[in-house]
């Protein structure tokens, strides 16, 4: 007679995959929710060096100065230190980071007004590099200039402070 393997054997092993299965789902489900964790919060960066790119990626200027850029569920507010105060809506958001606050990127389009009413259209990426943040604006009205900062300071903004 055939080594058949009883009823009981194959059950325990059918069990034993499902523990398996649904362990490995739930590392995979927790990574996700960990790594959207970030997403849809209110957040607060902070640099303390503006640099200019051309169209290129090449650096035209640096400017040693802090900045603090507020990012909300709808605007944006960027406080570079001796300039004014740029805010804007935003229009649309994708967020995708594989570890909360190092690894990952935001994508903000948004549209800014100045003080003279004049309205520009920008697309900020957060992008997290091997633990390093940084921030690129792109204004569409303005596309051989490039703005980046890296972020020194990351902050999730409470909900009983305000922008």
């Amino acid at each position: 007679m055939k080594n058949i393997p009883s009823s009981l054997s194959l059950a325990k092993k059918v069990s034993a995959l499902t523990k398996a299965s649904a362990f490995s789902f739930a590392l995979l489900l927790f990574s996700v929710i960990t790594g959207f964790a970030q997403c849809g919060k209110d957040v607060v960066l902070t640099s303390s060096k503006t640099e200019y790119l051309n169209a290129e990626g090449a650096v035209q200027r640096t400017v040693e100065e802090d900045c603090v850029i507020k990012v909300g569920k709808s605007e944006v507010t960027i406080s570079p230190s001796g300039h004014d105060k740029m805010t804007g809506s935003i229009t649309s958001t994708a967020c995708e980071w594989k570890q909360p606050f190092k690894e990952g990127k935001t994508t903000l389009e948004a549209k800014f007004k100045d003080e003279k009413g004049e309205e520009s259209n920008a697309t900020i990426t957060i992008e997290g590099k091997d633990g390093k943040i940084t921030c690129l604006m792109k204004e569409k009205e303005k596309p051989d200039r490039i703005i980046r900062v890296t972020i020194v300071k990351f902050e999730e903004q409470t909900t009983d402070s305000k922008f």
